[in-house]
């Protein structure tokens, strides 16, 4: 189970996210999974 606080966490984004809507910009920076067999950098 999660704790009580990771539960209002998750909630209070949905709500977030019902408030503002498609107004709502997010930067979210993405990460990058290297393809297997792939040369390191």
């Amino acid at each position: 189970m999660f704790s009580p606080a990771t539960v209002n966490q998750a909630l209070a984004v949905v709500t977030l996210l019902y408030e503002h809507g498609p107004g709502l910009r997010l930067a979210v920076k993405r990460a990058r999974i290297p393809k297997p067999g792939a040369p390191k950098r």
